[in-house]
């Protein structure tokens, strides 16, 4: 027969292995959150890149990795739009640094997240 002392141990253990389990398994869900999160927007600023002329890749500092991103409101008294339905609406906009940012500005393409496609860019003069 087990003794109060040893099921009290018992129980003690049990929980501490319960404890650890939860733990565990709540850190193994956030990191795969932070990589989907980390995985999305790279996609963002791929499919951005992919849509790209060879001169602009040409042109663009660094590799599409370090592109910028923000978030804006779709306006087409400062974006060129290729499909007005998008106004209105948030979007992501990923800018590409320029070599020739001082003549021309940055390049920067306006992507819809949902479906990944790019709907627009940013007037460049």
């Amino acid at each position: 027969m087990v003794g109060w002392k040893q099921m009290k141990t018992m129980l003690i253990l049990a929980s501490i292995s319960f404890s650890i389990l939860i733990t565990g398994c709540d850190m193994t869900n956030k990191q795969t959150e932070s990589k989907t999160i980390e995985t999305q927007m790279k996609d963002v600023r791929e499919t951005a890149w992919s849509s790209l002329s060879p001169s602009e890749k040409k042109e663009v500092i660094g590799t599409w990795k370090e592109a910028s991103i923000t978030k804006v409101i779709a306006n087409p008294q400062k974006f060129y739009l290729d499909d007005r339905s998008y106004e209105g609406k948030e979007l992501t906009v990923v800018t590409f640094r320029s070599k020739k940012s001082k003549i021309l500005g940055d390049i920067s393409k306006l992507v819809d997240e949902k479906s990944q496609k790019v709907v627009g860019a940013g007037f460049r003069e």
